[in-house]
């Protein structure tokens, strides 16, 4: 079923170099479903499926999709100026 998410939280995450000047830097980004009371008590899995930008941030996005947990969710995506607080994206939610 697809749901709209909203995000809730942006802090900085870990920064990765691989090799000589190329620094990855991530942010771990909360989200809740809107509205999240229909998951409260529910154990489901969270795919992203818009903005279609947001799947490139996702550096080991897990296959099944992410834990999601009466509504909440956090990933780890690369550093995005886009990503703030408020934001809504679509997402798909199946059983976990």
């Amino acid at each position: 079923m697809e749901e709209e998410a909203k995000i809730t939280v942006v802090q900085e995450g870990s920064t990765r170099k691989l090799g000589e000047g190329l620094k990855i830097e991530s942010l771990h980004v909360s989200f809740l479903v809107v509205p999240d009371a229909r998951y409260e008590g529910q154990v489901r899995k969270a795919a992203f499926k818009a903005p279609a930008w947001i799947k490139d941030l996702e550096p080991s996005a897990p296959s099944e999709g992410y834990l999601m947990e009466d509504g909440h969710f956090t990933v780890e995506l690369m550093q995005d100026d886009r990503l703030k607080p408020g934001l809504s994206v679509t997402i798909q939610v199946t059983e976990s």
